[in-house]
């Protein structure tokens, strides 16, 4: 390419003897100018010549002298990979200081930003100039900054050592330059939240109840995330293995078209499959808040697993090419019900809800106290960080299900459950949480209940994405999670939600104790699946938002229902 023409056109230019060099900079979202946009060979000679006029003129005003050169060289352990069949674990880095310029050896292509913030670093340390040289002892393919890490991009898509492999860049460099480190200069991780290294021990509070695992996570988002990771790093990565890793090795868990379609089947095609899906759900990050994402990476971080990883568990139900759903990749069914005013006995309103999930799982409830934010409730699965039951303090109850339509396509959609996460830690409203809500692009199939108060007034809401998004309120201060009259309904929902209705005409109100009564129905004339607690059902939960109160039980070793325990959001 031009840089070809570049050394031949700089030695003809030059003094007999003269060798070019050409280095290649912080390439990675960078491409030659081309100012007379030319194409083919013309342009590759017209670049080569004006860079090598350029680079003459620049060289006529040197002035040569005695130099102090020095050398930096050491074999750094690289974090963990996303490929670690096809990526090294460990690689050269090398420096070169001519007094004070500095060259910073790349084994791969950073970015720009990359550049100019290690470049930054270097003047802060007293040096005049700084140059990255890329693709230097070896080829890592691409170096992105945090901020890029969720962006659609082909750099982006590239880069298999994780968010922060550029500030394990800026740390390794910072430890290989001579000039000594600027005031407040510390060679922890640059904007890389620190190891709790005072507190190696950590756990958060936690304790066994009934049928289940109450834990406590509190702090700043790294810190939250390092207490679940200590906590439950062993199940975590037991869920990637059986979740993610498996199903791509038995090929259940990629396309069947295309190159897919004829990969035999003593081929593992984990090296290649496992990072395209990763790639696929890494742009679903934007959607979600820096103080989760970072929770995130401290679960990551403290379980001793790549983060990408953790992000794919995240979207099990929404991971693409997935053409034979079993199981495994069954998004949630469920039932939902709210009752206000009068239909609610000693309170304002009370909100019931059964999950139902096909997979075996151990259940937790989980406190969450941020340092910012408001404090919440969730019930769910240790390995999902999103929240498909939960409360904040405000009162604000949501609760989420998919219809089985087939209308409907499950592909590489966002987790929802993550949105609604965030949803409980920033609002106190349901018509406030609903406007956020509707400001997300479609997301079909979703049914989400949204209830607590509105300038003190009792609410509740039925956010239904089909084509649109749609709002569905209370018929005579009842609302179902799933309207049975719906055309598109399969007959196991619609036979659920008609018997739900019935249940609650049958009853002029309802108290906490015969709601939770509603939600362990087994009509023993309907199949299980049909039926509103059936062998399927996770857990079942009454909110009393008036009183911050959640009621929760999951079944025993026989699917029977649990005592139900109860949590406060209101004081200790």
């Amino acid at each position: 390419d031009f840089p070809g023409v570049f050394y031949e056109e700089l030695e003809r230019l030059s003094t007999e003897g003269c060798v070019a060099f050409f280095f290649n900079g912080a390439l990675g979202n960078q491409s030659a100018g081309n100012p007379d946009n030319q194409q083919g060979w013309p342009r590759i000679q017209t670049v080569g010549e004006l860079l090598a006029l350029q680079v003459k003129g620049a060289s006529n005003d040197i002035l040569c002298g005695e130099a102090e050169l020095h050398v930096g060289y050491t074999r750094a352990r690289l974090p963990k990979s996303l490929a670690p069949g096809l990526m090294p674990e460990d690689v050269i880095l090398q420096t070169l200081e001519i007094d004070d310029l500095l060259l910073t050896f790349f084994p791969g292509e950073p970015t720009v930003e990359v550049g100019m913030a290690l470049r930054q670093q270097a003047l802060d340390r007293g040096y005049e100039q700084q140059h990255v040289v890329g693709m230097a002892n070896d080829g890592l393919l691409y170096f992105v900054t945090w901020e890029q890490y969720a962006q659609p991009s082909y750099e982006n898509a590239l880069n298999f050592y994780g968010p922060h492999i550029a500030e394990w860049f800026y740390e390794q460099f910072a430890y290989m330059m001579r000039k000594p480190p600027a005031d407040g200069e510390t060679l922890a991780l640059p904007g890389l939240p620190t190891e709790l290294a005072d507190n190696s021990h950590y756990l958060p509070e936690h304790h066994s109840i009934p049928g289940g695992t109450y834990v406590k996570l509190e702090g700043d988002a790294d810190t939250r995330g390092q207490q679940k990771g200590r906590l439950l790093g062993e199940l975590l990565n037991e869920k990637v293995a059986a979740y993610v890793e498996r199903p791509i090795t038995e090929q259940r868990l990629t396309p069947q078209r295309g190159f897919w379609g004829v990969l035999p089947g003593f081929i593992d095609p984990m090296p290649l499959a496992l990072p395209a899906l990763a790639i696929s759900v890494r742009p679903h990050l934007q959607m979600i808040s820096t103080d989760l994402r970072r929770e995130l990476e401290g679960v990551a971080r403290s379980a001793d697993m790549h983060f990408d990883k953790l992000w794919l568990l995240q979207h099990i139900g929404h991971l693409p090419h997935v053409d034979d759903r079993d199981a495994l990749f069954a998004l949630p069914f469920c039932t939902m019900v709210a009752v206000l005013g009068d239909r609610a006995e000693g309170a304002p309103l009370l909100v019931g809800r059964n999950l139902d999930w096909a997979m075996e799982e151990a259940h937790y409830v989980v406190e969450v106290a941020p340092d910012t934010g408001r404090r919440f409730l969730q019930v769910g699965f240790g390995w999902n960080s999103g929240v498909m039951t939960g409360m904040n303090d405000a009162g604000l109850v949501v609760a989420l299900e998919r219809l089985p339509l087939d209308k409907y396509a499950v592909e590489n959609q966002v987790a929802l459950e993550l949105i609604l996460r965030d949803i409980l830690t920033t609002h106190s409203s349901v018509s406030d949480a609903v406007a956020a809500l509707q400001e997300l692009p479609p997301i079909p199939g979703y049914q989400m209940l949204v209830a607590g108060f509105d300038e003190g007034e009792a609410a509740a809401v039925v956010l239904s994405y089909g084509d649109q998004a749609e709002l569905r309120e209370p018929e005579d201060n009842r609302l179902l999670g799933v309207d049975p009259r719906l055309p598109v309904l399969d007959a196991t929902t619609r036979v659920r939600y008609e018997r739900a209705a019935a249940l609650l005409q049958a009853r002029s109100a309802f108290s906490v104790d015969t709601l939770q009564d509603l939600l362990q129905d087994a009509d023993s004339a309907q199949p299980s699946a049909n039926r509103i607690w059936n062998d399927e059902t996770r857990h079942s939960v009454v909110f009393d938002p008036q009183r911050r109160a959640l009621h929760v039980t999951f079944p025993d070793e026989n699917g029977e229902r649990g005592p139900f325990t109860t949590f406060s959001l209101q004081g200790e």
